[in-house]
């Protein structure tokens, strides 16, 4: 004890503690200093450096308004904005995307056919948004009447053609058809009825499903951009939740493909597509549409999707899945439609542009092509024959699209030019930089949603 209270009392130790001190007290005062610049301490130089770089070189170019302090950049607008005229790259990806649905069909089920319909969906759901906005905004007005007489203009012809070839070539041959299985098709209820001859126009009825109820919800919401992206949000994760709870309770659903054709599990992978165009109707959030486009973003998507096709436990396939790529399909949207990189200026490709506009027909007849194949030549390779398969499929989807579809097209452009008057709707602001405008259930003139 004694040798202890000595030590404690020893001057050169108490010396060395002073030293020690002092010492420390000198640190703590230049850290304090350099805290106190004016530009930061030297950590916060550095870190304010690197996100500088970020912010010109990778992530922002000069010409975009961001949302990072300090910026006043001008606010990017793309040359489709005002709606009208084809957008650049669209029909580029539904080229891509029917060639992956026709390899699927025509060369091995391994090839992610599903895929191809998910882009289908994203773009039908952007677009159609993007097009009833651009209606409220230029003429104050959404003609729901006008709208479905165009959606049967643009599809119906082509399918019924579809429809009839196909029920006469099964009677001629003796292949049971009943008459359910061709107003499935025909009434667009075949993802719930599935029928060889039309099991492909399951994708088609959950888009027309989304035809029906978006259009008046849109019409029901004043076209408020805030009120229909809040919507598609909740579609979003509304479908999410409902294929978890029910894929748990229920997993011989997920694994029967319910939750692949059903609509109300799949409306998401339309509302992924709203969620662009409405995101950009709100002026303070088009800032982030541009970030999302940058080519990284788009890149890590594919990531995304490359993942969620290697994944193949069942429940996450039809349950998460669906929504990771919705997600990751829309960013790919995104960067196309906001910041084309060179790759996707590929998409605007004379050839693939021009398979891009052939993409109903070819999803239709490439369908018959096939189901006339196997049940003349049963058990014989399709993909031995895929080449001649996919030309004659080519041959026939270009006939009804020059000699059916064109012809509808101009006959819709006539509907877009004339119009009833109906009762109108009460007053709303279509776009948040637009005049409140009246919204009424009658035609537009010059309505570019003609174009879709």
């Amino acid at each position: 004890m004694a040798a202890g209270r000595s030590h404690r009392q020893d001057p050169a130790r108490s010396s060395h503690h002073e030293l020690s001190r002092s010492g420390f007290e000198r640190h703590r005062t230049v850290r304090r200093e350099a805290n106190n610049r004016p530009d930061g301490p030297p950590r916060a130089q550095a870190t304010g450096f690197v996100l500088g770089y970020v912010r010109r070189k990778v992530w922002l170019p000069q010409n975009v308004h961001g949302l990072l302090p300090g910026l006043t950049m001008r606010e990017h607008m793309p040359p489709w904005a005002g709606g009208s005229g084809n957008i650049p790259g669209l029909d580029g990806l539904r080229a891509i995307s029917i060639l992956i649905v026709m390899a699927s069909h025509l060369l091995t089920d391994r090839i992610p056919g599903g895929l191809g319909v998910y882009v289908f969906f994203v773009i039908s759901g952007f677009l159609i948004a993007h097009l009833m906005f651009s209606e409220a905004e230029k003429t104050g007005q959404i003609s729901l009447r006008n709208f479905y007489i165009r959606r049967a203009l643009r599809l119906y012809p082509a399918l019924i053609v579809f429809v009839a070839a196909t029920t006469i070539y099964c009677l001629a041959i003796g292949f049971a058809i009943s008459g359910v299985d061709v107003a499935s098709a025909l009434l667009y209820f075949a993802n719930y009825h599935r029928s060889q001859p039309f099991g492909i126009i399951w994708s088609l009825s959950v888009e027309e499903h989304f035809y029906f109820l978006f259009p008046t919800l849109v019409v029901l919401l004043r076209a408020n951009a805030r009120a229909v992206l809040t919507t598609a949000l909740v579609v979003c994760a509304g479908c999410l939740a409902l294929r978890l709870a029910v894929g748990f309770a229920r997993p011989d659903l997920a694994a029967a493909g319910v939750f692949y054709n059903h609509t109300e599990y799949r409306l998401d992978s339309i509302a992924f597509g709203v969620l662009i165009a409405a995101t950009f109707r709100i002026p303070g959030l088009r800032p982030f549409l541009y970030r999302l486009g940058h080519p990284l973003c788009s890149v890590g998507a594919l990531l995304v999707v490359l993942m969620c096709l290697l994944v193949r436990d069942t429940y996450f396939r039809e349950t998460v899945r669906y929504s990771l790529l919705g997600l990751s399909i829309a960013v790919i949207l995104t960067g196309v439609l906001f910041r084309p990189s060179a790759p996707a200026r590929l998409l605007d490709n004379a050839l693939l542009v021009w398979i891009g506009k052939l993409s109903y027909s070819l999803y239709l007849w490439h369908y018959f092509v096939k189901f006339v194949f196997v049940t003349l030549l049963p058990g014989t390779s399709v993909a031995l024959y895929a080449p001649l398969l996919a030309a004659v499929s080519f041959a026939i989807a270009a006939a009804s699209y020059y000699g059916l579809e064109r012809p509808m097209q101009e006959l819709r452009k006539t509907l877009s030019t004339a119009g009833a008057k109906s009762a109108p709707i009460r007053p709303a602001q279509a776009l948040e930089t637009a005049a409140p405008a009246r919204l009424m259930t009658k035609a537009s003139a010059g309505s570019p949603e003609a174009a879709a």
